[in-house]
């Protein structure tokens, strides 16, 4: 593994560590979402307290709201550098 993929790994370990500080916050009606967009195919990695059903795996769903293909946003949001 390199060190940028174990930096990003212990990146994504330190946000689920987060995302269940805020639904403790927040409590049960509380959804936390972490996406990777380095898998647009599969880009959430971490859900605490699922309110919507979604599992690790899943297809972000901003592209839906937006109404265009997850490679498009993939795409826009690697050009803009979000």
């Amino acid at each position: 593994m390199s060190k940028d993929d174990q930096d990003k790994e212990n990146i994504f370990k330190h946000l689920e560590s987060v995302a269940r500080g805020i639904v403790g916050t927040f409590g049960p009606r509380c959804e936390v979402v972490v996406h990777d967009l380095d898998k647009p195919d599969s880009s959430l990695i971490i859900i605490e307290d699922s309110v919507t059903g979604r599992k690790k795996g899943a297809v972000e769903t901003v592209a839906k709201v937006l109404g265009v293909s997850t490679i498009t946003l993939y795409k826009y949001l690697r050009e803009v550098g979000a």
